[in-house]
């Protein structure tokens, strides 16, 4: 197993609770395709860089989580689905 790290940032206008929601629903994922979460952080709403397909603002979520290539392929897929996720990376630790 490899560990992993993934940064997302949530729409401004998805509430508090559906951020939290989401965040549950992206550790689900990871947990039904074999990974094991090691810690998530929400760090709230922060200003971006830079404009992102018109959103100035965004709620950043910082996931640690060890598993295998196709959990994390998986993991990918969706993010890139859900439309109210701006932006994501992925990074492998080790």
């Amino acid at each position: 197993m490899n560990a992993y790290e993934v940064t997302y940032i949530i729409k401004a206008d998805v509430s508090e609770e559906d951020a939290q929601a989401m965040s549950e629903k992206f550790s689900k994922i990871t947990t039904e395709n074999g990974g094991q979460i090691v810690n998530v952080d929400i760090w709230g709403k922060r200003r971006l860089a830079y404009e992102i397909n018109g959103n100035v603002e965004g709620t950043y979520v910082c996931m640690k989580y060890n598993s295998d290539v196709p959990a994390t392929a998986e993991l990918r897929r969706i993010m890139n689905l859900d439309e109210n996720i701006v932006r994501s990376l992925f990074i492998r630790l080790n």
